[in-house]
C-alpha cells in the first residue's frame, strides 16, 4: 500500500519509503525516523486503485487466453519469487589501505552480498532406499597417503639435488678455434654509433624524445590522438622533440637496427585455393632469441640428472634440460657429431576472437626455446615468447560436404605449419651456428620439443579423430577406465610407414591411416622433422584438461549428488581470506565459468560437500574421497619441482579416483567415464619425466600472449585488412622495447664504451660458467659455459651489480669435474644465475597505524580481545624473566601494572609467501594479507561486519600437541604496539635492542581434534582451545612469529544453519577443518 514521507510529502510504497528514510540526508526526513512507527504506512495516499501495490505478494498466474498451463510450461516459475536486492554500500577505504589487495569486495556487508536465498527444504522421512548395501558401507579402497609417507615424499622435492651433468665435455660447448664475436648490445651500439657516437638515447635526440616516443609506441593512444596532441601550440619546441606526426615517429622507429625477423607474407595453395599466411623465418626467430643478451647468462645448454639422494635413486625434474627427453636427443646428436647444442623448439597455437561482436578471428602462432628457464618463459615481460605467424582463418564455407571441408581444413593447418617449420628439417640434422648473447658462438640443433595446444588443438596436430586419445591407442570403450600411466604411445613409426603410402593412392592411403588410427592428412607438418615424435609431444593442458575439463565435471556431479541449494549455503557462509574468492551468491548460478573462476572454486570445493548426506543415507565415503583424489591431482601436478617420490603420489592420486569414481554411476549421475580430458591424467607423469614440470608447456602462457601479440595489435589497425597492419605494429613494438633495453645497458655501463673493434679482445670465463660433477652437492640446474668479451659482463644484472669473479678457473679446466659449493654460486634450483636480488622483508606494515589509540575497554568490546589486559601483563612477565614457570607468571603478572590506557593498532598484515620447495616464485611473487579489521559504518551507514583472520603460527616446541607439522591456528584479533614512551618502565631490565618495540598481536589460540588427518577427506580437524570454564584461551606473540594466513572450514554438518553469515561463522561454529587447498604454497605446507 502506497505510503508518505512525513517529512518531505512524497509518495512511496512500503520498502521505498524504509529505503529513502535509510538513505536520506534531509533533517525533516531524519526526524522520521525517530518516530516509533515510521516503518509501518504513515499515511495512506489517494491513488488510482488501478494502479497495483508493488508490496503484495504475487498474484498467482491462472491462465489466459490461450487456456491453463502445467507445471512443466513454466519450470522457472516453480518456487518462491525472490525479493528484489538492496543497493549495495560500500564503505570508502581507510587510508592504510594500499590499493593493491584483489579482496575488494569483502568489505560488503554480508546481507547485502548474498541477496536471495532460497528457503530451507523440508526433511521428509528417509525412504528405503534401492542402492545397493555396499553403499551404505565405508568402504577399504585404497587410503589417503599418510602424513609421515606424504611428508617423507614432500622432502625430496625440497632437499639439495646431487647434479650428474651430461658426459663427456663437448655437449654445448662452444665450437673449437672459433672467434667470439661481438656481445649483442655492442654491436647494436656500433650500428647506432654510425648516427650519433655520443647520444645513448640515438637515433632520439635527447631522453625527453626518447621518453615520449616509448610511452606513445607502448602506452599511448592511437595514431590520430597522438596527432592531436603534437599539433598543440609550442607542444614539441617545448618538449624538444624530433618529430611531430606519428608517421615521423614511425620513420625513426623503422630506422633501429632489426633484431627479430620481419614478417612476411605468402599465400599457401590447397585445394586449388590461395591463402595468405603471414610468418617468420624461424631459424631468425630462434637466433634472435638465443642471442639476446638478457638471456645470455641464463641458458640452459646442457642436459642434466638431478637426484635427491646422494645414491642417485631419486630423480629430481623442473627446468626442461632436466628431464630424459633433453638427454636421449643430446646423447643422439652426440652420436653423430659431437659437439651439439640442443635448442628445444616449443610450438603453442590457439585461435582466438578479435571482437567481442562479430566474427573476427586470429590464429597465431608462437614459438619460446626450453633453454629458457620457464620462470623467464611465462612472463611476456621477458621477452621470451616470439609471435612465429599468423595462419588463415578461413571457414571454407562455400565447401558444402562437412566431411571434405574438415579434410581441408587439416590439410590447410598442415600446409601452414609446413611452410613455417621447413627450415628445422635440415638444421635439425645438420646443426647452424649462433651467437649467445655475450658473442660466443656455439652449434644448435633446433629440434621441436613440445607442442602446446588444447584438446581440438592437439586432434588437429596428430590427426586422430575426435574423442580419442591424441598420444596413445587406447580404444574409446577404454577411456577413463584405469589409472594406467605406463600405457604405450602411439607408433610413430607406423604412422611415418602410413603416410609413406599417399603415392600408392587414395584408397591405399586411407586405408592405412585407418589402420593405425589416424586421419588422412597430406604430408603432415611434423612428418620429416628429425627427432621428434609428435605423439610423445603432445603435453599436457592444465587449463583445458584440468580447471576447465576435470574440476567443472566434478562441481557438476557434486551438485547432482548432493543439491545446488545446500552447496550454495555453505558456500556463503565460508569465512573471507585473502587468497580464496568469496562467492557471496553460490556457484550453482554461474555462467561462462572461466577457469580461473573454476580454479577458486577447487580451493573450497571439499569444504563444500564435507558433512552433507547423500539421499537415502548412502554413504559419502567413496565419493569424498573421489573428490579429494581429483583435488590432490590438481595441485601435485602443478608442482614447479617433482621427483619420483612426489610422481608417486601423483600416480596414487589417480588410482584413487578411479577407485572411487564408481560410486557416481551407482548413485545415477555418471554412466560412463569415457572423456578423453579424463583419460589424459594417465599421461602426466611420462610429460614430467620427459620434458619436466608442467608449468614448462602451460597452455595459460599462450592464452595470456593472446593479450599482447594479437588483440592489441588488432585494437591498433583500422579493422581493415588488419594482418597486414597488426605485423607492422608487432615490429615497431619490439623494436621499442629492444631499444629500452639497450639503453637501460648503456646506462649501467656509462661512460659508454668505444666502437667496436674489429678484433674482439680476449674472453674471459664467467663464476657461473663453472661445471659440476657427480660429486657436487647443491641445486645447481643447468651449469653450462659463458664467455663474453672484457668490459662487457653478461651476469649484470638490471642493477648494475656483479658477481664475486675470484676464484674462478682457467679455460683449460672449463670442462673438468670440480665439486663447487653451491652457496657461492646459487642455493636454489632452476633459479636464473644473476646474483641474488635484494630481499624483500617476508612482513610489511603501514608506516602509521590504522588508529592511533584505542583504549584498553574498546580493545575488548570492538576487537573482541576479551582478556587483552591479562595476555599482556603476562607477555611482559614472560619478556622479563623467561625463566618463569606457568604457575610463577601468573603470580607475577599481577604485580604489573600499565602507565598507559590505549595502543595504536593495525588493521593489515601484509605477508611474503616462501616455497617450501625453495624455488621461488615463477609467477608474480605471492603476497598473503592478513586483515584484522573491528565492524564499522559504511558509505551509506550502513553496518559493515569486522573481520579477524586465522593464521598459522610457527610453534617453539616442534612436540606441541597444540600443533600440525610444525604450526599452530590462532584467529588474530588485534595488532598493536606497545607506546615507544612506555618500553622503558615496563621491561626495565632489558637493553634497547632486547625490548619488543614492534607489532604484537592477540591471538585466540585452536586445537587439533586428532594428531592425524581424517581418513577421507586428509583434512585436520580444529575446535577453539577454552579453559575449563569455557573461556577462549589466548595470548600475546610478536607478528614475526605468524607464517601465513589460513583458512578454516566449518564443520556445517547436513544443513548449515540459514542464520550464520561468513562473517560471524568463526565465532558461532564449533569445529573446522583446516583448507589444505586455499592455495598452492598452503597445500605444501600442511596437506
Amino acid at each position: 500500500m502506497p505510503s508518505v514521507c512525513p517529512g518531505c510529502s512524497r509518495v512511496f510504497t512500503l520498502s521505498g519509503l524504509a529505503k529513502h528514510l535509510a538513505l536520506t540526508r534531509n533533517n525533516d526526513c531524519l526526524k522520521a525516523q525517530q518516530l516509533p512507527e515510521w516503518s509501518t504506512p504513515i499515511t495512506t495516499a489517494q491513488v488510482d486503485p488501478h494502479i497495483p501495490d508493488l508490496d503484495l505478494p504475487p498474484v498467482p498466474f491462472e491462465g489466459d487466453f490461450f487456456g491453463a498451463y502445467g507445471n512443466n510450461d513454466f519450470p522457472e516459475q516453480h518456487g518462491p519469487v525472490p525479493p528484489v536486492p538492496q543497493p549495495l554500500s560500500l564503505e570508502e577505504t581507510d587510508d592504510d589501505d594500499d590499493g593493491d589487495d584483489d579482496d575488494g569486495n569483502n568489505d560488503i556487508p554480508e546481507a547485502y552480498r548474498g541477496g536471495w536465498e532460497p528457503p530451507l527444504p523440508s526433511s521428509p522421512p528417509r525412504s528405503q532406499s534401492t542402492h545397493p548395501r555396499a553403499m551404505y558401507e565405508t568402504p577399504a579402497g585404497p587410503r589417503l597417503p599418510s602424513a609421515v609417507e606424504r611428508e617423507a615424499a614432500e622432502r625430496t622435492a625440497q632437499a639439495r639435488t646431487f647434479v650428474v651433468p651430461f658426459p663427456g665435455h663437448t655437449a654445448g660447448a662452444p665450437v673449437p678455434h672459433s672467434k667470439p664475436t661481438s656481445s649483442t648490445y655492442a654491436q647494436y651500439q656500433h650500428d647506432l654509433d654510425e648516427v650519433n657516437p655520443h647520444n645513448i638515447y640515438a637515433p632520439f635526440t635527447s631522453k625527453m624524445d626518447w621518453e615520449v616516443a616509448r610511452w606513445a609506441k607502448l602506452r599511448g593512444a592511437g595514431s590520430t590522438s597522438f596527432d592531436d596532441l603534437t599539433q598543440i601550440e609550442g607542444l614539441t619546441e617545448a618538449l624538444s622533440l624530433s618529430y611531430r606526426r606519428m608517421r615521423d615517429l614511425n620513420k625513426i622507429v623503422d630506422s633501429l637496427p632489426t633484431g627479430r625477423p620481419a614478417f612476411e607474407r605468402h599465400e599457401i595453395v590447397v585445394a586449388d585455393e590461395a591463402f595468405e599466411v603471414y610468418t617468420r623465418d624461424i631459424i631468425q626467430c630462434i637466433k634472435s632469441l638465443l642471442g639476446d643478451p638478457e638471456f645470455a647468462p641464463l641458458l640452459l645448454l646442457v642436459p642434466e640428472r638431478h637426484y635427491a639422494d646422494r645414491d642417485h635413486t631419486t630423480r629430481t625434474y623442473f627446468d626442461m634440460n632436466t628431464g630424459k627427453w633433453w638427454w636421449a636427443t643430446q646423447a643422439a646428436l652426440e652420436k653423430e657429431r659431437k659437439g651439439a647444442t640442443v635448442i628445444p623448439v616449443i610450438i603453442s597455437s590457439d585461435k582466438t576472437q578479435l571482437t567481442l561482436i562479430g566474427n573476427k578471428t586470429a590464429y597465431p602462432v608462437y614459438m619460446t626455446l626450453g633453454n629458457l628457464p620457464k620462470d623467464i618463459r611465462c612472463k611476456p615481460s621477458r621477452g621470451g615468447q616470439i609471435l612465429l605467424a599468423y595462419l588463415p582463418t578461413s571457414r571454407l564455407l562455400h565447401i558444402s560436404n562437412k566431411a571434405a571441408r574438415r579434410r581441408t581444413l587439416a590439410n590447410l593447418f598442415h600446409a601452414c605449419m609446413s611452410q613455417v617449420l621447413q627450415p628445422l628439417v635440415k638444421t635439425g640434422v645438420d646443426g647452424m651456428l649462433f651467437a649467445c648473447g655475450n658473442g660466443i658462438i656455439r652449434r644448435g640443433h633446433p629440434i621441436l620439443a613440445t607442442f602446446v595446444g588444447d584438446y581440438p588443438e592437439q586432434l588437429l596436430v596428430t590427426g586422430c579423430k575426435n574423442g580419442e586419445c591424441a598420444k596413445c591407442n587406447v580404444a574409446r570403450s577404454d577411456l577413463g577406465s584405469s589409472a594406467d600411466t605406463s600405457r604405450p604411445l602411439r607408433d610413430i613409426g607406423l604412422v611415418l610407414d602410413a603416410l609413406a603410402t599417399i603415392d600408392e593412392g587414395p584408397l591405399a592411403f586411407t586405408r592405412a591411416c585407418h589402420n593405425v588410427g589416424i586421419k588422412p592428412v597430406q604430408h603432415p607438418f611434423w612428418e620429416s622433422l628429425p627427432y621428434t615424435n609428435i605423439f610423445a609431444a603432445i603435453t599436457p593442458d592444465l587449463l583445458h584438461q584440468l580447471h576447465q575439463g576435470v574440476v567443472k565435471h566434478l562441481v557438476a556431479w557434486l551438485q547432482s549428488a548432493y543439491g545446488a541449494d545446500e552447496i550454495d549455503a555453505h558456500c556463503r557462509r565460508l569465512p573471507l581470506n585473502h587468497s580464496l574468492r568469496h562467492f557471496a551468491k553460490g556457484i550453482s548460478t554461474m555462467s561462462r565459468v572461466t577457469g580461473k573462476e573454476h580454479q577458486d572454486i577447487s580451493r573450497i570445493l571439499l569444504g563444500l560437500v564435507v558433512g552433507l548426506e547423500l539421499p537415502g543415507g548412502v554413504s559419502s565415503a567413496r565419493l569424498v574421497r573421489a573428490t579429494r583424489a581429483l583435488l590432490d591431482f590438481l595441485n601435485l601436478a602443478q608442482y614447479a619441482c617433482h621427483t619420483s617420490s612426489t610422481l608417486k603420489l601423483l600416480d596414487e592420486a589417480l588410482a584413487s579416483f578411479h577407485a572411487n569414481k564408481q560410486v557416481f554411476v551407482d548413485l545415477g549421475i555418471r554412466e560412463h567415464f569415457k572423456l578423453p580430458k579424463l583419460h589424459f591424467l594417465e599421461h602426466y607423469r611420462r610429460s614430467i619425466e620427459l620434458f619436466g614440470t608442467t608449468d614448462n608447456y602451460d597452455t595459460q602462457y599462450s592464452e595470456r600472449l593472446h593479450i599482447d601479440f594479437t588483440k592489441e595489435a588488432y585494437r591498433a589497425s583500422n579493422h581493415k585488412d588488419e594482418f597486414a597492419q597488426m605485423t607492422v605494429w608487432l615490429q615497431r613494438k619490439e623494436k621499442i622495447l629492444r631499444h629500452e633495453k639497450y639503453v637501460q645497458w648503456r646506462l649501467v655501463h656509462s661512460p659508454s664504451p668505444g666502437p667496436v673493434s674489429s678484433h674482439p679482445p680476449t674472453p674471459r670465463i664467467l663464476a657461473s660458467s663453472i661445471p659440476t660433477s657427480s660429486a657436487s652437492v647443491g641445486r645447481t640446474p643447468p651449469i653450462t659455459m659463458t664467455i663474453a668479451p672484457a668490459g662487457i659482463n653478461p651476469d649484470v644484472s638490471r642493477s648494475g651489480v656483479a658477481p664475486d669473479m675470484s676464484g674462478v678457473p682457467t679455460a683449460a679446466h672449463l670442462h673438468q669435474p670440480q665439486a663447487i659449493d653451491s652457496a657461492s654460486t646459487r642455493a636454489l634450483p632452476g633459479r636464473p644465475r644473476s646474483p641474488v636480488r635484494t630481499q624483500k622483508p617476508r612482513i610489511s606494515m603501514t608506516r602509521h597505524p590504522s588508529v592511533k589509540a584505542v583504549r584498553f575497554d574498546h580493545v575488548v568490546c570492538d576487537y573482541g580481545a576479551s582478556y587483552f589486559r591479562d595476555a599482556l601483563t603476562r607477555f611482559v612477565t614472560e619478556k622479563n624473566s623467561p625463566g618463569m614457570t606457568m604457575q610463577q607468571v601468573e603470580l607475577a603478572s599481577g604485580g604489573v601494572y600499565f602507565d598507559f590506557a590505549a595502543v595504536p593498532t593495525y588493521h593489515k598484515i601484509k605477508l611474503m609467501l616462501n616455497d617450501s620447495q625453495g624455488l621461488g616464485v615463477t609467477h608474480a611473487e605471492p603476497q598473503d594479507v592478513v586483515h584484522v579489521r573491528p565492524a564499522r559504518r559504511g558509505k551509506y551507514d550502513t553496518e559493515v561486519p569486522g573481520r579477524f583472520d586465522t593464521v598459522l603460527i610457527r610453534a617453539h616446541d616442534p612436540e606441541d600437541a597444540h600443533a600440525i607439522r610444525g604450526f599452530r591456528v590462532a584467529q588474530v584479533r588485534i595488532v598493536f604496539k606497545i607506546p615507544q614512551a612506555n618500553l622503558i618502565s615496563l621491561f626495565p631490565r632489558l637493553d634497547a635492542s632486547s625490548r619488543p618495540d614492534g607489532h604484537l598481536a592477540y591471538v585466540e589460540w585452536f586445537t587439533p581434534s586428532s594428531p592425524s588427518a581424517h581418513p577421507n577427506h586428509g583434512l585436520y580437524r580444529f575446535t577453539r582451545l577454552v579453559s575449563r570454564q569455557g573461556a577462549r584461551l589466548a595470548s600475546i606473540i610478536p607478528i614475526d612469529r605468524i607464517e601465513r594466513s589460513c583458512h578454516l572450514l566449518p564443520e556445517f554438518g547436513p544443513i548449515a544453519p540459514r542464520d550464520w553469515s561468513s562473517s560471524d561463522v568463526l565465532e558461532r561454529c564449533q569445529s573446522f577443518l583446516l583448507n589444505a587447498f586455499s592455495d598452492r604454497y598452503m597445500y605444501m605446507l600442511v596437506s
